[in-house]
């Protein structure tokens, strides 16, 4: 998850919303039978956060897809074999 979310921040085209400094936090929210809770935080500037939060979604699931983590969103974003 922090890969992804490096990347993001990395991504010429996304890097002018993130402060220079601003870390990224993950941590277990929770973990039972079903599965696993994990949260994802990350400081952006004021007003990117809608754009950004979908973006680090979309690139969240297709990096989970490809590693066969299963998400309850695998269904609209399967990578290719």
């Amino acid at each position: 998850m922090t890969r992804v979310a490096d990347e993001l921040r990395k991504d010429a085209a996304w890097a002018d919303r993130f402060p220079a400094d601003a870390p990224t936090n993950v941590w277990v929210t929770g973990i039972g039978m079903d599965g696993a809770s994990v949260r994802l935080q990350q400081q952006v500037d004021a007003g990117a956060q809608g754009d950004v939060a979908s973006e680090l979604r979309r690139r969240l699931v297709a990096a989970l897809a490809s590693a066969s983590i299963a998400t309850g969103t695998n269904a609209c974003c399967r990578a290719a074999p």
